[in-house]
Protein backbone atom coordinates (compact mmCIF):
# COMPACT_ATOMS: atom_id res chain seq x y z
CA UNK A 1 0.00 0.00 0.00
CA UNK A 2 2.86 2.30 0.57
CA UNK A 3 4.67 1.40 -2.54
CA UNK A 4 1.67 2.11 -4.13
CA UNK A 5 1.05 5.80 -2.31
CA UNK A 6 5.12 6.34 -3.45
CA UNK A 7 4.27 5.42 -7.29
CA UNK A 8 1.30 7.76 -6.78
CA UNK A 9 2.56 10.44 -5.75
CA UNK A 10 5.99 10.42 -8.08
CA UNK A 11 3.04 10.15 -10.81
CA UNK A 12 1.59 13.64 -9.71
CA UNK A 13 4.98 15.11 -9.18
CA UNK A 14 6.09 14.12 -12.71
CA UNK A 15 2.72 15.12 -14.21
CA UNK A 16 3.05 18.85 -12.19
CA UNK A 17 6.32 18.97 -13.74
CA UNK A 18 5.28 18.56 -17.13
CA UNK A 19 2.39 21.14 -16.77
CA UNK A 20 4.41 23.50 -15.42
CA UNK A 21 6.65 23.29 -18.43
CA UNK A 22 6.24 27.29 -20.72
CA UNK A 23 4.31 26.66 -23.74
CA UNK A 24 6.05 27.72 -27.00
CA UNK A 25 4.42 31.46 -27.41
CA UNK A 26 2.60 31.28 -30.64
CA UNK A 27 3.45 34.05 -32.96
CA UNK A 28 0.83 37.07 -31.95
CA UNK A 29 2.36 36.57 -28.82
CA UNK A 30 5.92 36.95 -30.50
CA UNK A 31 4.53 40.32 -32.28
CA UNK A 32 2.66 41.43 -28.92
CA UNK A 33 5.73 41.11 -27.30
CA UNK A 34 8.13 42.93 -30.02
CA UNK A 35 5.63 45.53 -30.83
CA UNK A 36 5.22 46.59 -27.15
CA UNK A 37 9.13 46.81 -26.91
CA UNK A 38 8.70 49.02 -29.82
CA UNK A 39 6.29 51.30 -28.28
CA UNK A 40 8.04 51.62 -25.21
CA UNK A 41 11.15 53.29 -27.22
CA UNK A 42 8.91 55.24 -28.82
CA UNK A 43 7.74 56.41 -25.73
CA UNK A 44 11.18 56.98 -23.90
CA UNK A 45 12.36 58.47 -27.66
CA UNK A 46 9.70 61.22 -28.19
CA UNK A 47 7.33 61.35 -24.86
CA UNK A 48 3.90 62.28 -24.23
CA UNK A 49 1.97 65.11 -25.76
CA UNK A 50 2.50 67.95 -23.75
CA UNK A 51 -1.53 68.90 -23.46
CA UNK A 52 -2.03 71.48 -21.02
CA UNK A 53 -5.65 72.95 -22.05
CA UNK A 54 -7.31 69.71 -23.01
CA UNK A 55 -9.60 71.64 -25.75
CA UNK A 56 -10.77 68.32 -27.63
CA UNK A 57 -12.17 66.82 -24.48
CA UNK A 58 -13.65 69.77 -23.14
CA UNK A 59 -15.05 70.00 -26.56
CA UNK A 60 -16.42 66.59 -26.46
CA UNK A 61 -17.89 67.22 -23.06
CA UNK A 62 -20.05 69.80 -24.17
CA UNK A 63 -20.85 68.04 -27.70
CA UNK A 64 -22.30 64.84 -24.57
CA UNK A 65 -24.27 67.73 -23.13
CA UNK A 66 -25.75 68.95 -25.50
CA UNK A 67 -26.91 65.54 -27.06
CA UNK A 68 -28.29 64.80 -23.46
CA UNK A 69 -30.46 68.08 -23.90
CA UNK A 70 -34.21 66.25 -24.75
CA UNK A 71 -35.36 69.28 -26.05
CA UNK A 72 -32.78 70.52 -28.30
CA UNK A 73 -34.55 71.35 -31.81
CA UNK A 74 -32.48 70.13 -34.74
CA UNK A 75 -32.90 69.95 -38.51
CA UNK A 76 -32.72 66.59 -40.49
CA UNK A 77 -31.32 66.62 -43.85
CA UNK A 78 -30.49 64.35 -46.74
CA UNK A 79 -27.57 64.85 -49.02
CA UNK A 80 -28.33 63.88 -53.01
CA UNK A 81 -25.85 62.50 -55.30
CA UNK A 82 -25.20 66.36 -56.02
CA UNK A 83 -24.26 67.27 -53.10
CA UNK A 84 -27.40 69.74 -52.57
CA UNK A 85 -29.30 69.62 -49.01
CA UNK A 86 -33.41 68.28 -48.72
CA UNK A 87 -34.83 69.11 -45.39
CA UNK A 88 -36.18 65.70 -43.79
CA UNK A 89 -37.89 66.94 -40.88
CA UNK A 90 -37.40 69.23 -37.90
CA UNK A 91 -35.77 66.86 -35.29
CA UNK A 92 -34.95 66.26 -31.37
CA UNK A 93 -31.30 66.05 -30.51
CA UNK A 94 -29.42 64.41 -33.02
CA UNK A 95 -29.80 61.18 -34.67
CA UNK A 96 -28.94 57.91 -33.23
CA UNK A 97 -26.80 55.08 -35.12
CA UNK A 98 -28.76 52.06 -35.97
CA UNK A 99 -26.02 49.99 -35.09
CA UNK A 100 -25.77 51.43 -31.16
CA UNK A 101 -26.64 48.69 -28.83
CA UNK A 102 -28.67 48.41 -25.44
CA UNK A 103 -26.76 45.58 -23.73
CA UNK A 104 -22.95 44.81 -24.54
CA UNK A 105 -22.79 43.19 -27.66
CA UNK A 106 -20.88 40.61 -27.12
CA UNK A 107 -20.58 38.35 -23.73
CA UNK A 108 -17.25 36.37 -22.49
CA UNK A 109 -17.68 32.38 -22.90
CA UNK A 110 -14.82 30.46 -21.40
CA UNK A 111 -13.48 27.70 -22.78
CA UNK A 112 -12.42 24.14 -22.09
CA UNK A 113 -8.62 25.24 -21.26
CA UNK A 114 -9.77 28.25 -19.30
CA UNK A 115 -9.52 30.71 -22.10
CA UNK A 116 -12.13 33.52 -22.80
CA UNK A 117 -14.34 33.63 -25.80
CA UNK A 118 -16.31 36.25 -27.04
CA UNK A 119 -19.74 35.41 -28.82
CA UNK A 120 -22.46 37.67 -29.47
CA UNK A 121 -24.93 38.55 -27.21
CA UNK A 122 -28.67 39.49 -28.24
CA UNK A 123 -30.40 42.34 -28.11
CA UNK A 124 -33.22 42.75 -24.94
CA UNK A 125 -35.62 41.84 -28.16
CA UNK A 126 -33.87 38.75 -29.20
CA UNK A 127 -31.74 40.06 -32.22
CA UNK A 128 -28.47 40.80 -32.98
CA UNK A 129 -27.30 43.98 -34.23
CA UNK A 130 -24.46 44.21 -37.20
CA UNK A 131 -21.31 45.28 -36.30
CA UNK A 132 -21.37 48.44 -38.35
CA UNK A 133 -24.95 49.90 -40.54
CA UNK A 134 -24.84 53.05 -42.48
CA UNK A 135 -28.26 53.88 -40.97
CA UNK A 136 -29.69 56.14 -38.20
CA UNK A 137 -32.79 56.69 -36.21
CA UNK A 138 -34.43 60.24 -35.91
CA UNK A 139 -37.08 61.87 -34.09
CA UNK A 140 -38.84 63.93 -36.06
CA UNK A 141 -41.43 66.21 -35.47
CA UNK A 142 -44.43 64.86 -36.97
CA UNK A 143 -46.81 67.79 -37.69
CA UNK A 144 -49.32 66.87 -35.04
CA UNK A 145 -47.36 68.27 -32.11
CA UNK A 146 -46.02 65.34 -31.20
CA UNK A 147 -42.49 63.46 -32.53
CA UNK A 148 -41.49 59.95 -34.29
CA UNK A 149 -38.59 57.72 -34.71
CA UNK A 150 -37.27 58.34 -38.28
CA UNK A 151 -35.37 55.62 -39.77
CA UNK A 152 -32.84 56.83 -42.18
CA UNK A 153 -30.31 55.06 -44.91
CA UNK A 154 -27.83 57.06 -47.50
CA UNK A 155 -30.61 55.37 -50.07
CA UNK A 156 -33.76 54.87 -47.94
CA UNK A 157 -36.21 56.80 -45.76
CA UNK A 158 -38.71 55.09 -43.06
CA UNK A 159 -41.11 57.07 -41.97
CA UNK A 160 -44.34 56.21 -39.77
CA UNK A 161 -45.70 59.69 -41.15
CA UNK A 162 -46.22 60.94 -44.62
CA UNK A 163 -42.56 63.47 -44.79
CA UNK A 164 -43.30 67.11 -47.45
CA UNK A 165 -40.74 67.51 -50.15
Amino acid sequence: MRKLFKIGFICLLGMAFVACQPQAKTSDERQRVATEKLVQQANDQIGMPNIKNFSEKRLAKYIMELREDASLVTYAYTVDMNGNKHLLCESLGYGLPYAVQYVNPVKAKWGHNGAALTIPQAEPNGLFMPDALSATWILCNDGKGGSQPVYVEPSIIVSPFKLVN
